[in-house]
């Protein structure tokens, strides 16, 4: 009986990683996994979703990668740069939270 539930725990472990990872119910797949440990194959092999936040779609390609890459992996297609306008001084900048020129929040 231990032996089950260890290999119970290690599963919904394994599937809270890869839930999170692909944009899942953490919760959900945690409880899934634990009862039915083979789960998490059917888990591993579930597209991802894109999160907001977390991952985005390639213009290019339509594959869901991580918000930060700037190349896909996929068809090496380059994710071009945001521009916005600073509402304060009116520069054009890379949007990343706060302005080039005036230091303040975008």
């Amino acid at each position: 009986m231990p032996r089950v539930l260890i290999i119970s725990l290690i599963a919904g472990m394994v599937a809270i990683i890869v839930a999170n990872k692909k944009g899942r119910n953490v919760l959900v797949w945690f409880l899934v996994s634990f009862l039915f440990p083979l789960s998490v194959v059917i888990l591993f092999f579930m597209p991802p979703l894109v999160t907001q936040g977390k991952t985005k779609r390639c213009p290019d390609c339509g594959a869901i990668m991580s918000e930060g890459v700037d190349v896909c992996r996929s068809c090496n297609h380059e994710m071009p740069i945001n521009m916005v306008k600073c509402p304060s001084c009116g520069v054009i900048v890379k949007d990343q939270g706060t302005c080039d020129s005036c230091g303040k929040p975008l």
